[in-house]
């Protein structure tokens, strides 16, 4: 059940993310997820999904450990303290890598 949960909070994070006009690059640790509109980070756009999904926000979820271990794994040097705000913020990050890391964990998730 935890992954089947898991699962549906990724999707729904990749169908908000999936088209690049709606990814805010510009994100901040403990950022007020509330305040954004169209355009979300990796770390709302994962907010917007466990509420929708889940009805609360589960900082350690498995989908969010699960993303933070791939962003580790594949992009470390964009990872930082606070993998999932960093990787989003970092200069080096495209869209295709955000793309990437969400698809990687929605496998490790199946």
């Amino acid at each position: 059940m935890a992954n089947e949960m898991a699962v549906k909070v990724v999707l729904e994070t990749i169908d908000l993310l999936k088209d690049e006009a709606n990814w805010e690059k510009n994100s901040e640790y403990d950022e007020d997820c509330s305040k954004q509109t169209d355009k979300l980070t990796l770390g709302c756009a994962l907010v917007k999904s466990q509420m929708l999904i889940r009805g609360e926000v589960k900082d350690r979820a498995r989908e969010m450990g699960i993303i933070r271990r791939v962003i580790h794994k594949h992009y470390f040097i964009a990872g930082g303290i606070h993998p999932i705000t960093y990787f989003n913020s970092n200069r080096r990050t495209t869209h295709d890598d955000l793309m990437n890391v969400l698809n990687l964990s929605l496998e490790k998730l199946k």
